[in-house]
């Protein structure tokens, strides 16, 4: 079974693979325009200049903000599945859980006829004790993922965080690359653009950076599932 921890290991093999190509291109004169030669016999050669190597660095913000957003959607999907693997029901969650559980049967806007049936729905569930089946949580993380929106998610499903290393700098590096990457998915800076803003020595700050806040994370939430913090402490209906 695939892991969160698997799952960002494989980010971070992408990310030092990726990685390795600009340490490459990084000691090429790329100003002057290199031909690098990608076969044996030297026959198919491929010029890389400083467009590439701009586009190349640019490109290195959108692998690491992917693998923050993937790996805080993992994080939550995780905890969905362990609900669903203990087999409990709708009193076993926590009040944070409940809420969500509840939230998720009111997700649309609807008509009195409709609201009435969810309404009976979610008491055969709490009337019936019936196990239940915990739905992925959406909290609109696409392309929103920075320090800010992932305390307020820990928050919303009462994840307790603690004391996270070097919060100030981890705070920047997400807000940064957060930034960055929107503005080249959105469009309003070229890659060239934002590739002649970056330095290596920056991208290596940001990776080493970000690889140690997600090992970090990914640690808070295999305690949390471990430990069961999605089930209450009390038997409580709440409607």
């Amino acid at each position: 079974m695939i892991t969160v921890k698997d799952e960002l290991e494989k980010r971070k093999k992408d990310i030092d693979s990726y990685y390795s190509l600009l340490y490459l291109i990084e000691k090429c004169e790329t100003h002057k325009g290199v031909n690098i030669c990608i076969d044996s016999d030297k026959k198919t050669q491929v010029i890389v200049d400083d467009v590439m190597h701009k586009c190349i660095k640019a490109n290195s913000i959108i692998l690491l903000y992917n693998s923050v957003e993937s790996t805080i959607s993992n994080c939550i999907i995780s905890i969905c599945d362990a609900i669903n693997d203990s087999n409990i029901k709708y009193n076993d969650l926590s009040d944070a859980f409940q809420k969500i559980f509840r939230n998720k049967f009111f997700n649309k806007e609807i008509t009195h006829t409709t609201a009435r049936k969810k309404a009976e729905e979610l008491l055969k569930h709490v009337v019936n004790n019936k196990k239940i089946n915990m739905p992925n949580i959406d909290f609109s993380i696409s392309g929103n993922i920075d320090l800010r929106k992932i305390i307020e998610i820990c928050k919303a499903i009462d994840v307790k965080l603690g004391k996270i290393p070097n919060k100030d700098k981890v705070s920047n590096t997400l807000l940064n690359i957060k930034n960055t990457r929107n503005e080249l998915a959105h469009g309003i800076k070229s890659f060239g653009d934002i590739g002649a803003l970056v330095v290596l020595s920056d991208l290596n700050d940001y990776k080493e950076t970000i690889y140690g806040f997600l090992e970090y994370i990914i640690e808070i939430f295999i305690s949390f599932i471990q430990d069961k913090k999605f089930m209450s402490n009390k038997k409580t209906i709440k409607i």
